[in-house]
C-alpha cells in the first residue's frame, strides 16, 4: 500500500515541481525565502534522523556497547567529521 502511494505522489510532485519552476520568478523574495525555509527545515531533519540512528547503534548496538569509551568517542568524532565534510561539499557544491 505504501508503495502504491509512493508510485501516485511522486509523479505527482514532480508535475508540481516542474509547473512550479516555470511559473515563479525565481528571484523574488518570497521564493528565496521559501526556498531557503524549506532547505533549513530538510536539513535540520537530516541532522534529527542522523543522531537518532547514531543513538541508536550506540545504546543498543551489541559490539558498541560492549566497546571501551574509546572506541565509543571515535565513533562519535568520526560523525562528526562526516557531518562536516558534508557542510563542506555542500556549500562548495
Amino acid at each position: 500500500m505504501l508503495a502504491g502511494f509512493f508510485g501516485i505522489t511522486a509523479p505527482l510532485g514532480i508535475v508540481i515541481g516542474i509547473v512550479l519552476h516555470h511559473s515563479l520568478n525565481q528571484n523574488s523574495s518570497g521564493y528565496l525565502i521559501g526556498l531557503g525555509s524549506i532547505n533549513a527545515f530538510a536539513g535540520g531533519l537530516l541532522i534529527y534522523v542522523a543522531f537518532e540512528h547514531m543513538n541508536a547503534f550506540r545504546s543498543k548496538g551489541k559490539w558498541m556497547r560492549s566497546q571501551g569509551w574509546q572506541v565509543q568517542a571515535v565513533c562519535v568524532g568520526a560523525f562528526v567529521l562526516a557531518g562536516a565534510l558534508m557542510l563542506v561539499v555542500g556549500k562548495y557544491a
